[in-house]
């Protein structure tokens, strides 16, 4: 997949966003970010499955961090947003699909990158399942993500 990044990232920026969400970057996000700094698909049909689903999701944008384009491309600006729905130690906002949601980097018993269904848009989801897990690794959910047709 390519990607149009919003520019890259500083080491103080992953510093800084490190220490105020006690959140500890993965290696592999780490470079993500200092080398694009999050971004949008080059073409739109970009998509990725969810684990043990059927469901294909269209990959709308990834968070960057500090200074990018505009602050809702931060994912400082969506912690902030969330701040009393994400354990900001565990959970990390990194993008959006088209249509809702959330996709997570999360760091504790269940590692890996997650979709949040916070708006229960997917048929299995209701109150108490709307999280589904996409990879074990940043790596892995990069890898996944390939031009799909609709």
């Amino acid at each position: 997949m390519e990607i149009n990044g919003f520019g890259k990232a500083t080491i103080d920026e992953i510093n800084k966003l490190e220490k105020e969400t006690g959140f500890i970057l993965p290696d592999d996000y780490r470079e993500f970010l200092m080398l694009c700094n999050g971004g949008k698909p080059v073409e739109y049909e970009n998509g990725f499955s969810i684990e043990g689903s059927d469901e294909i999701l269209m990959l709308k944008l990834l968070f960057g961090v500090g200074n990018t384009i505009k602050e809702s491309l931060n994912i400082e600006h969506w912690i902030k947003i969330y701040e009393d729905e994400i354990p900001k130690k565990f959970i990390l906002p990194i993008g959006l699909p088209e249509g809702g949601g959330f996709i997570l980097l999360i760091r504790q018993k269940k590692e890996g990158v997650y979709f949040w269904d916070d708006t229960l848009m997917l048929p299995k989801s209701n109150e108490s399942n709307f999280m589904y897990k996409i990879a074990n690794t940043f790596t892995e959910f990069i890898h996944k993500i390939e031009k799909k047709k609709y």
